[in-house]
């Protein structure tokens, strides 16, 4: 059975960090795990800036940086899951910290998964997983 997974243009990068979203983005965008398209990897910025784009989108997966100016990725999460009343939506947290209570905060408010920026490498097989 072949193995359904997310078109990288179905995937929300958000970190305020314009370097990790352009190398997370890119990372998916090149993965031989995911199925390409000639759409970009959309990024958003912030919190607010993610909220704004998926009112209009929907996204399967959303990555998400914790520490941001503004709303977290832990916020994020929660108001994707809460108030937008989204349960569907994949959504891994990141972060360049590894503690565990930063997991356990991306997992409360609904977070999928967690994994450190050090092994974004990893992203694509995660996401073809979650996504099965």
């Amino acid at each position: 059975m072949e193995q359904v997974t997310p078109n990288p243009a179905d995937i929300l990068v958000v970190d305020d960090s314009e370097i990790m979203r352009h190398m997370i983005a890119e990372i998916l965008k090149n993965s031989e795990i995911l199925k390409k398209d000639d759409a970009p990897v959309a990024t958003a910025s912030s919190g607010e800036d993610a909220l704004a784009k998926i009112a209009n989108r929907k996204f399967k997966v959303v990555v998400t940086d914790n520490n941001m100016p503004g709303m977290s990725g832990v916020e994020l999460t929660e108001a994707i899951r809460q108030q937008l009343h989204d349960q569907e939506t994949i959504i891994i947290g990141t972060s360049v910290n590894r503690e565990a209570w930063i997991a356990a905060a991306f997992k409360n408010a609904g977070a999928n998964r967690f994994i450190s920026k050090e092994e974004a490498h990893m992203l694509p097989e995660m996401i073809a997983e979650l996504a099965t």
